[in-house]
């Protein structure tokens, strides 16, 4: 699955993501995510709202298909499936 920054300006392949992170700056709660570095995905008025969007990406996840090829069992997600940062007042 892919992700797309709520500024529009990034996106990642959440597959290569090693955490996800919901934390607080400057009174604002934002989540980010680790890979070589931490990056801001978006920025949001209150925790409620951020924990929602990642509420959000986790269901969005959950829509991937489970297949097993070979006797190993994995979650397949189709290329399509994209999923963009919601703005603050969209959520």
């Amino acid at each position: 699955m892919i992700i797309r920054s709520q500024d529009k300006a990034f996106i990642i392949n959440f597959e290569k993501v090693d955490t996800v992170c919901l934390g607080g700056i400057e009174g604002k709660s934002v989540i980010t995510f680790t890979y070589a570095q931490v990056v801001t995905l978006g920025e949001y008025s209150t925790e409620e709202k951020a924990i929602k969007v990642l509420d959000m990406i986790q269901q969005r996840y959950l829509e991937s298909s489970e297949v097993s090829m070979g006797g190993i069992s994995m979650k397949c997600i189709p290329r399509a499936m994209a999923f963009q940062m919601p703005q603050d007042s969209e959520v």
